[in-house]
């Protein structure tokens, strides 16, 4: 009962009920061995009891929760009047589903959920619109050093080692869903003449997708999945305005690869679209939703908001950390020259 209490709000007669019923479980100066064992193999009404004290308990914590949420919903709106138009917008875009998650998360090494004190300096200026400290003027490729110039300039390969590492935390997951045939950047069947609508349509022979599961959206049918990870254009200024161009890129990926993977594949497609900031586009959401319910279903001791606030968690920290890695990466040794001179002479020597 005293744990109870110290979790969440209990009220007062739910914890004398609980002291109630831990008295007949364990009778102060009674042995288990004079008492003749559990007290609850023998009193059913012991067990409704506990079982009544147990759901009022999380009934009353489910209230808690809700009354604290309309709380801060109230103090934002009240706050909102005050701050300006940029500060409105970050205040927006960090309300999304997702996008807040490396916030309230649990500092843990094994989970990789563990910010140093820079970090999360960064981490919270990035957040908010401030300035970063100490941060170059200019790109080492000679550009001036810009919000979007440092989550979109390919020096140094940080662009496509994020994507890469989206990818691979889709397969794992995927993997442990209990799926059987997981595939990744599978390389789809030559193009023969087949009629493929769309002008952008990708007809290359040697075309990949990021990701391929059989039976995700249908029994014995092929899915398809591709990995693009977008920084909102400097025109986007809402909400709703980030979320149209995820939707965009979610159509533009549709028109290169759906027709392709439906006609030849004989398969699904479906684009999953993130921004560098967390938040994820319509389908990708959808996708993210039926990975949580599949992978709860098969798992009945894990409920299915705990694993979808885990799977956004895990997205969430990995786009945050490489948003850091390309504010203060080092990008220098990827400018001129030989990048793999060790390699190179290996290599020479071997043959």
């Amino acid at each position: 009962a005293k744990e109870l209490k110290n979790s969440c709000a209990v009220t007062e007669p739910f914890v004398k009920l609980m002291a109630k019923a831990a008295y007949f479980v364990d009778p102060p100066g009674k042995s288990a061995e004079h008492s003749g064992g559990c007290v609850l193999d023998h009193s059913p009404a012991i067990v409704d009891c506990v079982s009544s004290a147990i759901r009022s308990v999380r009934k009353t914590c489910q209230q808690v929760r809700t009354e604290k949420i309309l709380v801060v919903k109230d103090r934002v709106t009240q706050l909102k009047p005050d701050l300006s138009v940029e500060q409105r917008i970050l205040v927006e875009i960090a309300s999304e589903k997702g996008v807040s998650s490396w916030v309230t998360a649990r500092p843990d090494w094994h989970q990789g959920t563990v910010l140093n004190k820079s970090d999360f300096r960064d981490a919270m200026s990035i957040r908010y619109g401030h300035p970063l400290l100490d941060l170059s003027d200019n790109c080492v490729c000679g550009t001036s050093m810009t919000i979007t110039h440092a989550l979109t300039c390919p020096t140094g390969g940080y662009p496509s080692a994020r994507h890469d590492e989206i990818r691979d935390l889709l397969t794992n997951v995927l993997r442990e869903a209990a799926f059987k045939d997981v595939e990744t950047e599978p390389t789809l069947l030559p193009f023969e003449g087949e009629n493929i609508l769309g002008r952008t349509a990708n007809r290359a022979p040697e075309a990949r997708l990021d990701i391929r599961v059989r039976g995700f959206w249908s029994r014995q049918q092929d899915s398809y999945f591709d990995v693009r990870i977008t920084h909102p254009q400097e025109s986007a200024v809402s909400r709703d305005k980030v979320l149209a161009q995820l939707k965009s890129h979610e159509s533009m990926k549709k028109r290169q690869y759906g027709t392709r993977v439906t006609q030849v594949q004989r398969g699904s497609f479906t684009p999953l679209v993130f921004s560098t900031n967390g938040i994820a586009g319509p389908e990708t959401t959808i996708f993210l939703k039926s990975l949580s319910a599949t992978l709860a279903h098969r798992n009945k001791d894990i409920p299915y908001s705990v694993i979808m606030k885990n799977l956004r968690c895990k997205i969430s920290f990995s786009l945050l950390k490489w948003a850091i890695t390309c504010f203060r990466g080092c990008r220098a040794s990827y400018l001129r020259g030989n990048r793999r001179p060790f390699l190179e002479s290996c290599r020479q020597d071997a043959s």
